[in-house]
């Protein structure tokens, strides 16, 4: 586990806290993360990206891709959602694309958080 938050290797597990991707993705899971540059995402990719206002990280697919090279951003949407995300995302901000999903085992990471905030 702990070569994987280093990032030692190539993918992360990240633990989805939301049900804003219901019905692929339900709080509590795991999804695995392939670390990959924000040049590689395509139109309908299932991609995480760091949302720098809010200091988290978020699992949503794209459903637009805007401009080229370096000024590119992304439009994504939780599928469970009414309407895209309120802001575009900068490629930079792409930490990587969805390619595995591991149902509940992020259940304990999620408990201990909310009995940490509790406290």
């Amino acid at each position: 586990i702990v070569w994987f938050v280093v990032g030692i290797f190539p993918f992360q597990p990240s633990v989805v806290p939301t049900g804003s991707m219901i019905p692929v993705v339900y709080p509590g899971d795991v999804v695995i993360i392939a670390k990959t540059s924000g040049a590689n995402v395509k139109l309908g990719d299932f991609i995480e990206y760091h949302n720098v206002q809010d200091n988290i990280n978020i699992v949503h697919r794209v459903i637009k891709v805007q401009g080229a090279g370096p000024q590119r951003t992304f439009i994504t949407k939780g599928d469970n959602n009414n309407s895209p995300d309120l802001a575009p995302v900068p490629q930079q901000n792409v930490i990587g694309e969805v390619v595995l999903i591991i149902p509940k085992v992020g259940w304990i990471s999620i408990m201990i958080k909310n009995l940490l905030a509790a406290a």
